[in-house]
């Protein structure tokens, strides 16, 4: 297999640890996720590093955007201290409601979506989406200029970003850690 990968491993470990260092007493957090091989390879990777950091999941799984309401509502049931998304097309578009649904349920809520934390979520972290658009196109270029996408290694992003909402942050009446908020690549005041 040859292209260009958004998820890592890695990523989804970093995520749960960016809970741990936001919130060093979580013990249990929701996971809105969408049905699909994709996710189950995502929630692998998050099960894993939940698992090393001590931290109980709630798995969640939304369809639609009309899912979400009852999501948030089970995550609160559930005891969730924090929630977080996987990523695709169900959470970009709706990431707006999802951040005001987190804050309605006084969830700090944290997404791999561009534009999440502007929205209202509490964090951002992932890759450069558009650098990922890129560096396919390289690989198209490649491919049509006759390298054998065999030979092409898949490749990972180069850059992650991190963003976080002070304003969130105060409207959920939390404290992000200043060793947290040196290491944003942007924060929203």
């Amino acid at each position: 297999m040859t292209g260009v990968t958004h998820f890592t491993p890695e990523l989804m470990a970093k995520r749960v640890q960016l809970w741990k260092d936001v919130l060093p007493r979580i013990g249990r957090l929701a996971v809105l996720r969408f049905p699909g091989k994709l996710d189950d390879l995502v929630m692998r990777d998050i099960e894993a590093a939940a698992r090393q950091l001590g931290v109980q999941l709630q798995t969640i799984e939304v369809r639609q955007a009309e899912d979400l309401p009852a999501a948030f509502e089970s995550a609160v049931k559930g005891r969730a201290q924090a929630a977080m998304t996987t990523q695709g097309p169900l959470f970009r578009h709706h990431r707006s409601q999802i951040a005001r649904l987190a804050l309605k349920h006084r969830l700090p809520s944290l997404s791999g979506e561009p534009g999440a934390a502007e929205a209202g979520a509490l964090m951002f972290y992932g890759p450069d989406v558009m650098e990922g658009c890129t560096r396919g196109a390289v690989y198209v270029d490649r491919i049509l200029k006759g390298a054998k996408p065999a030979d092409l290694p898949v490749e990972q992003p180069t850059k992650i970003t991190m963003v976080i909402n002070l304003k969130a942050a105060k409207a959920l009446g939390l404290t992000i850690p200043p060793s947290v908020l040196l290491r944003a690549d942007e924060v929203i005041q």
